[in-house]
Formats: C-alpha cells, structure tokens, sequence
C-alpha cells in the first residue's frame, strides 16, 4: 500500500542449511517480483472546517495539559505529606539501606573489565 517494504533474505554457507538457504532464496525472489499500487492518502476539506478542526484539537490539548498538571500536583502533595510522616520516614529507611547494600555488595562481587576494540581471542 502506503510504503516502503525491504526484505532481507539471511543466508548460511554451511551445508546443514542448504534446504533453508534454498527455500529462504526462493521467497526471496518471489517477493522481489510483487507490485504493489500506491496511493496517496488525501482528504479534502475546506480551509474553515480545517481552522475548526485545529481549534478543537487544540483545545482537547490544553485540557488534557491542564488535567496532568493538577494529577501531577495532586500526587506531589501526597509525596511530600508521606515524606513528613515519621512512620513512612522510618518504614522507608530500612529499605533504602537494603537497595545501597546490595548495590555496594553486587560491585563487589563484579569483576571489572575493560574491553578494548579489538578483536580478541586467537
């Protein structure tokens, strides 16, 4: 239809994957000899219904702004009357600890390694 298509037909040397390479070639070849009939997607309107369109679309945007600003402000207000809370302060503490002695404790057990761009190996 309304695009661009690529195929890209991966094939092995080896001669296990004779019957694939083969049969993968063949579709292939097929693909390459399908024609396809583009057409341009167009719909026609008048400069004024398209004026009212762009005008309804962006007020539908700036509701749609203005509701996620007062959810964000909502939950902002939350975080910080959860954060003042001495129970959540005290709850959350223990968890934190946990989260940097397992991050200090992994960087320990990690070997670090450089790798260069070369290719290695013999």
């Amino acid at each position: 239809g309304n695009s661009f298509t690529v195929l890209m037909c991966a094939v092995n040397p080896a001669g296990e994957h004779h019957d694939e390479c083969i049969s993968s070639l063949q579709f292939a070849h097929r693909c390459s000899h399908v024609q396809t009939q583009p057409k341009v997607n167009y719909e026609a309107v008048d400069p004024a219904e398209q004026q009212q369109r762009i005008v309804k679309l962006s007020n539908e945007l700036a509701g749609l702004k203005g509701q996620l600003e007062s959810i964000h402000a909502h939950y902002q207000k939350e975080l910080e009357a959860a954060a003042a809370d001495p129970e959540y302060a005290r709850q959350l503490g223990p968890v934190e600890r946990s989260d940097a002695e397992t991050d200090s404790d992994y960087e320990q057990d990690t070997p670090h390694r450089r790798f260069s761009g070369g290719g290695g190996g013999r």
